[in-house]
């Protein structure tokens, strides 16, 4: 008979959670450690806002799909308009990076400087993940 510890397995979630002061060589390794942290928890991420400096990205953040609100915009209503309505409901789980120089091995990395892990809307579980556009492979 196979036996579980549940504070074990809480534990070794929590390793696992992104943290401020947390250091990546690129944007992109922080976006996939915090899209797969996203998948475990039941939401799928997307690139939000980012800062540049000189040309190049200094900051960036990443939000759930479902983050934040519907921007408003200016609609012409002598053309057909799709009918689609927003998924959007203020969900405030989100991640920032932050480009920093350092003067170790690696001259710059990106640190998080906020990680928000409240929500508000129900999560999917693991086995319903691969149903998400974003998730799904073709």
């Amino acid at each position: 008979m196979l036996h579980f510890n549940l504070n074990v397995l809480a534990i070794e979630e929590d390793e696992n959670e992104p943290f401020i002061g947390q250091t990546f060589e690129s944007q992109e390794e922080a976006y996939m450690y915090y899209n797969n942290y996203a998948k475990r928890h039941g939401y799928v991420v997307r690139k939000d806002r980012s800062d540049t400096k000189h040309g190049r990205v200094v900051r960036r953040d990443f939000y759930c799909r479902r983050g934040g609100k519907k921007p408003l915009k200016v609609v012409d209503m002598s053309k057909p308009q799709r009918q689609k309505e927003s998924c959007r409901c203020d969900f405030k789980a989100h991640m920032c990076i932050v480009l920093k120089r350092c003067f170790d091995i690696f001259s710059e990395e990106w640190h998080v400087t906020k990680f928000v892990k409240e929500r508000n809307h129900e999560l999917l579980s693991y086995d319903e993940m691969h149903l998400l556009a974003a998730n799904r492979l073709y």
